[in-house]
């Protein structure tokens, strides 16, 4: 399999291509399974680095062609306001983000939910992928209750 950071060791990179992929989900190999990480930073080819190093979660660093595409994206659930809601990590399904997220949580003796749909549009593995607000309900009383 192709790491989809192997672009970084060609000679014509920029800072953009190195700057691309921080904030993004990648998947390394621990020793005993794969585990997804974010990426916090890029160190280019050089001289002491027969490669590419990517940084994940701000501990180690890893060659790039040992990374591979995540299993997993980051929801950005977004206000009427525009305002950022919340960020999560969420699991694709069948290769592709939810459609729709709802925040469920309880106010009082209440559940509430918060619906955020989709954003139309183009989304990169391991993104980034923005979800708007469409409405929130009452779910009724809590169990707790």
């Amino acid at each position: 399999m192709t790491s989809p950071l192997a672009h970084l060791n060609a000679p014509d990179c920029d800072e953009e291509d190195f700057e691309a992929p921080v904030g993004n989900l990648y998947s390394y190999f621990d020793g005993d399974r794969w585990v997804d990480g974010l990426a916090t930073g890029v160190r280019p080819k050089s001289d002491l680095d027969e490669t590419a190093m990517v940084q994940i979660d701000h501990r180690d660093w890893y060659p790039v062609a040992d990374l591979r595409e995540s299993s997993h994206y980051t929801a950005v659930l977004v206000n009427p306001d525009g305002t950022i809601y919340r960020e999560s990590i969420e699991a694709l399904a069948s290769g592709q983000p939810a459609p729709a997220i709802r925040d469920i949580g309880t106010y009082g003796a209440d559940n509430l939910a918060a619906e955020f749909t989709l954003e139309k549009g183009h989304w990169e593995p391991g993104g980034r992928v923005l979800y708007r607000y469409v409405g929130s309900a009452d779910l009724g009383p809590s169990s707790e209750s």
